[in-house]
């Protein structure tokens, strides 16, 4: 595919390195400009999501996020039978974590616990499982940024969902019970606090729970560290936004005359679904997303929507 396009966008300096390595006569075509969704949790955008993790809020009142990871073994259709071994470990990883949860729903029962799996999960497995437990909700709604905003403490393994909370400013605790078996310096769980045990995972929610300051502490004491590392997979520079990085090298794109948006009849497209589970976004949703942007910006979006088919937009300006 490189070989067909003019300009190759990479999140960070390890994925044009690995892309080099396959490509070295195309290095010129690779570029690194970040990550999109990571734009998004910027203090200037956070207004985007403030208003809907209030309702959050307003709902579950303080509240530890768990997000898990494991569709290589709960998956849609149910739990895989005769896991491959070297994927034995997401299967190990799934019981401690549902026997953790429950633990922490048992220690701080005035306390909700979320529980938000992969969105290519079983989500009843979560629930069978923790039906008895009045302060355990099982919810995978709308974008996690408003999760990540509203909750007090956020408890995973391995998840991008670490890397953004601790962007957040949000208290992180790793939970890695396998110990050497998992790969530890994963950038997401090298945020905020490392717990290996049970015992370490509630000691770390008390103390977090306790003291306002221990989140701030935590966070200026991984500060330098992680973002060095999150730099190297996926920067984050403080003086550009991402999406300017890709606006700027679009515009040296030089488009062929032949190809105009004026005028130009776009039709319904039509795609057989092959889903289990059906994702949605609808023009409304877009169309509040940009009037926030408004907002934000001070000036009046020109965007103009129209619909290619279902979940498929085409985003242009107006005067196109």
């Amino acid at each position: 595919m490189l070989q067909l396009v003019e300009q190759e966008y990479c999140w960070g300096q390890h994925q044009k390195d690995i892309m080099a390595e396959a490509y070295p006569d195309l290095i010129n075509k690779l570029y690194v400009v970040g990550n999109l969704r990571l734009d998004l949790l910027r203090e200037k955008f956070t207004i985007l999501y403030k208003d809907e993790a209030k309702q959050i809020g307003a709902k579950y009142g303080k509240f530890i996020l768990i997000n898990t990871r494991f569709p290589l073994y709960n998956t849609i259709k149910g739990k895989k039978e005769n896991i491959p071994l070297k994927f034995k470990h997401i299967q190990d990883l799934y019981e401690h974590f549902i026997e953790m949860t429950g633990i922490i729903g048992e220690v701080f029962p005035r306390t909700n616990i979320i529980v938000r799996p992969h969105p290519m999960e079983d989500f009843t497995s979560y629930e069978r499982a923790f039906s008895s437990y009045p302060n355990i909700h099982v919810v995978h709604e709308g974008n996690i940024i408003k999760w990540l905003l509203a909750a007090d403490i956020i408890i995973h393994n391995g998840c991008t969902s670490g890397i953004e909370g601790f962007l957040l400013e949000k208290p992180i605790i790793s939970y890695l019970p396998l110990g050497s078996i998992e790969n530890e310096n994963e950038l997401p769980n090298q945020v905020g606090i490392a717990a290996r045990s049970i015992e370490e995972l509630c000691a770390s929610v008390k103390g977090v729970s306790r003291s306002k300051y221990l989140p701030v502490a935590l966070y200026n004491k991984n500060r330098d560290r992680t973002d060095k590392g999150l730099d190297y997979y996926c920067q984050f520079s403080k003086e550009k936004y991402a999406y300017e990085l890709i606006l700027e090298l679009c515009s040296n794109i030089k488009v062929p005359r032949s190809i105009s948006g004026k005028n130009k009849k776009l039709k319904q497209i039509h795609y057989k679904k092959k889903r289990k589970r059906s994702f949605s976004t609808s023009e409304m949703e877009i169309r509040n997303f940009f009037k926030k942007l408004e907002v934000i910006e001070g000036n009046k979006s020109l965007i103009h929507i129209d619909k290619l088919g279902n979940n498929l937009y085409f985003l242009h300006l107006k005067n196109i």
